[in-house]
């Protein structure tokens, strides 16, 4: 029983991970590596998705 409730836990971190955007930025990280490119920090980059998704309005009115 408590193999499953470690498989429960691990699965509950994977999606607040998610969920929380810790996941995202440390994905964003590991493509900075690969391309040798200087990364945001974390609240610039934060900064950066927001206004991409939220920046730009998406109807008419």
């Amino acid at each position: 029983m408590g193999r499953h409730w470690g498989q429960l836990a691990s699965a509950v971190r994977a999606v607040l991970r998610e969920w929380t955007g810790d996941a995202e930025y440390e994905r964003y990280l590991g493509c900075c590596g690969q391309r040798n490119e200087r990364p945001l920090d974390r609240g610039r980059f934060f900064a950066v998705r927001l206004e991409e998704r939220y920046g730009k309005p998406t109807r008419c009115c």
